[in-house]
């Protein structure tokens, strides 16, 4: 069982605090917080999280970043120059 998996249990079934979750799991405070945050953001509570895959619940929870778009456009370094 990962340890997203474990926080987001015992946040939601023992009703712990993060920082009593943080030294059941031996991470820290802030990374409990941070899965709290990007489980709320997706919208996956414990008994949907329960379901998922520890490979699934991670990819919803952190996926994969998206491409910059570029506006942004290089100077002219030889008119500055």
């Amino acid at each position: 069982m990962s340890k997203i998996r474990q926080a987001l249990q015992l946040l939601a079934d023992a009703s712990l605090s993060t920082r009593q979750v943080a030294a059941a799991l031996g991470i820290s405070k802030t990374t409990v917080s941070e899965i709290a945050m990007y489980a709320r953001d997706a919208g996956i509570a414990w008994p949907q999280a329960a379901t998922l895959s520890d490979d699934e619940l991670q990819t919803r929870l952190y996926p994969p970043p998206r491409p910059r778009s570029s506006t942004r456009h290089e100077p002219d370094y030889a008119l500055l120059h």
